[in-house]
């Protein structure tokens, strides 16, 4: 009788066992219903915010001054945080900026958002860049309203930044740098450089101004700016040596977009560690 009792409790206990994983396959299943469900709501999501994204970045531009402007964002994620804008005001200010927000991903995608809108705002109704007052102080001014903006919305990021005008019928340049990295790399026909410039993000400080630095273009050259992401696919160790083979590789490509692109092998890496953003300015005889 007690083998009998043994052996019909151990069979209770299996059918117990048997019915409890059931219901655990049950539960995993609906579990991983869900998780799909949701997976598919973010992916619409992420699509939708990408599309949206994408339809504000500008088109490639070419003036009847001789100048082109192009960019390529690769972004680390399905959303980039960075962000780059231009246009030809009053067809004679070029004016551009790029801005890399911190973090990754949708948060940051959005700041991209806004910050597009509150530039095209004050284009349109306070004339930012549209006469020679603004054109000479108008870097500082977008800044300091972007700065003041950020911290009064408590968006909780910050941005790096170089923004700069130029003055089409002279070739005067006029720009500024917040906390930028790696700074402009100028590329005419004799040399390869970068430009000089310092300055506090956007977005940690209050009160801040930036020093809006001069520059006298050539007649032919091209300007080619970067955020910090191309930093990471480069070879080198050091912050130095990863400009110094980056501006190494600017002066071995023709200097237009996507020969920059080709010699930096962007578009060949996939999946990147950080956003890429490049921005090239170029005007030819």
């Amino acid at each position: 009788i007690e083998v009998l009792v043994h052996a019909i409790n151990k069979a209770l206990e299996h059918t117990d066992l048997l019915l409890e994983n059931q219901r655990y396959r049950e539960q995993l299943e609906t579990a991983n219903q869900e998780l799909r469900e949701s997976l598919r709501v973010l992916e619409r999501d992420q699509l939708a915010g990408k599309q949206v994204q994408k339809r504000l970045m500008p088109n490639r531009l070419i003036t009847q001054d001789h100048y082109e402007v192009a960019h390529y964002i690769a972004p680390s994620l399905f959303l980039s945080g960075d962000f780059v804008d231009y246009a030809h005001i009053k067809k004679r200010y070029l004016a551009f900026y790029l801005a890399d927000v911190s973090g990754h991903g949708s948060s940051s995608a959005f700041v991209t958002i806004w910050l597009k809108h509150l530039v095209s705002r004050m284009v349109r109704e306070e004339g930012l860049f549209g006469d020679e007052e603004s054109f000479a102080t108008g870097s500082n001014h977008l800044l300091q309203t972007v700065n003041r903006e950020i911290k009064e919305t408590r968006l909780n990021h910050h941005l790096t930044f170089f923004v700069g005008v130029i003055d089409t019928h002279t070739q005067l340049m006029n720009y500024s740098v917040a906390g930028h990295l790696p700074m402009p790399i100028l590329k005419t026909a004799d040399a390869c450089q970068y430009l000089d410039g310092i300055g506090k993000p956007v977005g940690i400080f209050k009160d801040v101004t930036w020093n809006v630095y001069q520059m006298q273009l050539p007649e032919v050259y091209t300007l080619s700016c970067f955020s910090d992401g191309v930093l990471e696919i480069l070879p080198s160790d050091t912050i130095q040596d990863k400009e110094a083979h980056l501006l190494q590789k600017v002066a071995e490509s023709t200097g237009s977009l996507e020969s920059i692109c080709n010699t930096l092998h962007v578009k060949d890496d996939g999946e990147t560690p950080d956003d890429i953003a490049i921005l090239t300015i170029a005007r030819g005889k």
